[in-house]
């Protein structure tokens, strides 16, 4: 975020400018004991949206790419780790299963990886310059990275598309009675991210 309030005067003085940032599909899928990075990845996701509208009017664009599962270090000890930390189990037994499980997940996971790292940089690369994959689409604020990305993304929009139905009467019964149920066009105009 330093660099980006670096950049942005820059950027706001010449008219133009694109920014991205690498996030995560784990802010569409969070998966069990990783809280910690599914939060920062949709909190990453919630503040480039926010900055692309607070931006967009200067002629800049931020675009957040959505990594899937490509060959990386994420997940596995570094130096500076204590050697039990690859192996050692949660702290709490009633947890253990759990934890074996997802083990379990991330070895075929791991295994089975769809992604390949010089794709995926020239495929961002294309995106920032418009060049390429990217030639003569229009901007998107969000772009997934791998089609397990797409994928978790597609059924995180689904099921909550789906709760949100299944929910609907009790969001509704939570208004004044004499309003309309009906938000202002001005309201989701700001709040698209399109």
């Amino acid at each position: 975020m330093n660099i980006t309030r670096a950049i942005l005067p820059h950027f706001r003085a010449q008219g133009h400018g694109r920014i991205g940032f690498t996030s995560s599909a784990s802010s569409w899928g969070p998966l069990p004991f990783m809280s910690h990075y599914a939060a920062s990845k949709a909190a990453l996701s919630t503040y480039i949206d926010s900055l692309h509208k607070e931006v967009r009017p200067f002629g800049i664009s931020c675009v957040g790419f959505i990594c899937g599962n490509f060959p990386t270090n994420l997940g596995h000890p570094r130096e500076e780790d204590a050697p039990e930390f690859a192996i050692q189990g949660p702290a709490l037994a009633d947890y253990n299963k759990l934890m074996g499980e997802l083990g379990l997940m991330f070895a075929k996971a791991f295994a089975q990886r769809t992604g390949e790292l010089d794709k995926v940089a020239k495929v961002m690369v294309d995106i920032m310059k418009g060049e390429g994959i990217a030639a003569g689409k229009p901007w998107a604020v969000s772009i997934a990275i791998g089609s397990d990305a797409f994928d978790c993304g597609e059924q995180k929009c689904d099921e909550q598309l789906r709760l949100l139905n299944e929910w609907k009467y009790v969001s509704y019964a939570t208004d004044r009675d004499d309003h309309d149920h009906v938000t202002p066009k001005e309201f989701l105009d700001f709040a698209s991210m399109l």
